[in-house]
């Protein structure tokens, strides 16, 4: 019963995340056709809302009810490391992991450079073409872009199981 209790609470942080993570983006889209700056900043609010409020508390309860449900039903979430087979639960894991290498990599620094965009554009009282290339950061974009992909990789893992 307990497996099946935490098998639900997985799924259903799953739609909190998906949400937090499709909410987010619909902010940032907003926040890029902005053409006023105080416009541009409460779809940034929006966005930093949807990353506080859900991607980043539902991302860790996602992992800590994933976890615990696979132990919970038995599955060897190391499955690869200890030889023992399914290995697919393990590869869904390493590939949860790796958007949480982009904070220090990517967010971080590139956080601050468009912070200091956004206070020199403040100054300024409107958007400037540095805010704007801040915003329309390619390497945040694919960042961003990857955290949809392993969201759809791990969704075929857990689908076909193929391993």
């Amino acid at each position: 019963m307990a497996a099946v209790v935490m098998e639900l609470v997985h799924v259903f942080t799953v739609f909190w995340f998906i949400s937090g993570l499709a909410g987010r983006q619909m902010a940032r889209v907003q926040a890029k056709r902005a053409t006023e700056l105080a416009g541009m900043e409460a779809a940034l609010r929006f966005s930093r809302l949807f990353d506080d409020a859900m991607v980043k508390p539902a991302s860790l309860l996602l992992l800590g009810a994933g976890v615990v449900a696979g132990y919970l039903k038995g599955w060897p979430i190391l499955g690869p490391i200890t030889g023992h087979e399914p290995y697919w639960l393990f590869t869904a894991l390493v590939l949860f992991l790796t958007p949480f290498t982009l904070v220090p990599a990517v967010y971080v620094p590139r956080g601050r450079r468009f912070h200091l965009a956004l206070d020199a554009a403040r100054q300024q009282s409107a958007i400037t073409p540095q805010l704007t290339a801040a915003l329309r950061d390619p390497v945040v974009a694919m960042a961003h872009a990857w955290e949809w992909i392993v969201v759809a990789l791990i969704t075929i893992l857990m689908i076909a199981k193929p391993f």
